[in-house]
């Protein structure tokens, strides 16, 4: 790859790292500024809350303007954003920065897929899988070298060079994207576009699926094995690793077979791996399951954003990105309170099995999709 594509990717890598690496450490900081529970609960609210709310206003914004220029001044002000949180001491600065913290990163967050193959053109679709990847390996280095840092720097120090890592990333990312052609109104994708609503149901339904089982992992190995939190911490961060590979290896199949068997078979295959943490086995099995089955969702769910973004029309590629990052957020939102049905009532069964569900009428409709017609 070029030394323009080395560069971008190296600011994602460091954004990324940075990101995860705040993220471990934040809520831990404010508790010890002696802060209430309810202040760490609302911060975090505040931060995702501003960032559902910018997510398809950031993606039009992205069409519209110069996109490339767009994703690095908003890491930049991103950066500036969790540095000036770190010194905060009273809720009121506390939320008002987390709100813009949550605007900036998610402005930047869903116009960097669609920046990536606007300003790659042939290339875009191998660099989205390299962005996929070091994405994975950034958020597993993150958050293991935040427990150090957090350790022996302390927490103050550990969240500034955090904010640093996002900032100077920043700098590595301004490139021109190709120019727009003129915008069409949302509604017309609709009407040219039948499969849209198809794949976006697929989205949908996928990520449902996963909000059953991934949130609860942790609780379900605490609960049943009585492992550690270390250990837990330790397969956590090795499950980012490994699905850094699934994208990898998942991108190499599609270059065999084509996107939409590959999206189809990796979700096909991560199936098993959900159902078999409904078994009762040893630790070391349940973590085998919960790390294949990360390989492989994580490897579909990647080349379904490139897939989409492949698909989409050009002038509203950032638009139908925040679409596709709103089905996951409204999925997930929607898997909390049917979780909590389904935990009460029939216990992490239910909810692995109801996981199951939701991804198997995944499947069903994206087999629909394969069947249209080849990539």
């Amino acid at each position: 790859m070029g030394k323009r594509i080395n560069l971008f990717l190296t600011g994602q890598f460091l954004i990324n790292f940075g990101y995860f690496f705040y993220q471990l450490l934040l809520n831990l900081h404010l508790m010890d500024l002696g802060l209430p529970f309810a202040v760490v609960a609302k911060t975090v609210a505040i931060f995702n809350l501003t960032q559902a709310l910018v997510l398809i206003p950031a993606g039009f914004l992205g069409d519209r303007v110069e996109r490339g220029y767009l994703v690095s001044l908003s890491a930049l002000a991103s950066g500036l954003s969790f540095l000036f949180l770190t010194f905060m001491k009273t809720p009121g600065e506390i939320y008002f920065l987390a709100a813009l913290a949550g605007i900036f990163y998610m402005v930047f967050f869903t116009n960097t897929a669609p920046a990536i193959w606007e300003s790659f053109e042939d290339s875009g679709e191998k660099v989205l899988a390299h962005y996929f990847f070091l994405s994975f390996v950034a958020a597993m280095l993150g958050n293991f070298i935040a427990g150090f840092s957090g350790a022996f720097l302390g927490n103050v120090w550990s969240l500034s060079i955090a904010s640093v890592c996002i900032f100077l990333g920043g700098l590595f990312l301004p490139i021109k994207t190709r120019k727009k052609k003129e915008a069409k109104h949302l509604v017309e994708i609709k009407l040219e576009k039948k499969p849209f609503l198809l794949v976006m149901g697929f989205a949908f339904f996928l990520a449902l699926g996963g909000s059953l089982i991934m949130p609860y992992l942790n609780l379900f190995f605490r609960n049943n094995y009585h492992v550690s939190l270390k250990q837990i911490g330790f397969v956590y961060a090795l499950a980012e690793g490994v699905a850094a590979f699934g994208i990898k290896w998942g991108y190499f199949l599609a270059n065999k077979i084509g996107l939409k068997f590959t999206i189809l078979l990796l979700t096909i295959f991560s199936l098993p791996f959900s159902l078999g943490l409904t078994l009762k086995l040893t630790v070391i099995w349940a973590y085998g399951l919960f790390l294949g089955r990360h390989f492989f969702i994580n490897g579909a769910t990647s080349l379904l954003t490139v897939y989409i973004l492949k698909k989409a029309p050009e002038s509203l590629r950032g638009a139908v990105n925040s679409i596709l990052l709103t089905i996951y957020n409204f999925s997930s939102a929607l898997a909390g309170g049917l979780g909590v049905f389904l935990e009460k009532n029939y216990g992490f069964t239910g909810l692995f099995f109801g996981g199951a569900l939701f991804q198997t009428i995944a499947m069903v409709i994206f087999l629909r999709e394969v069947n249209r017609n080849s990539n």
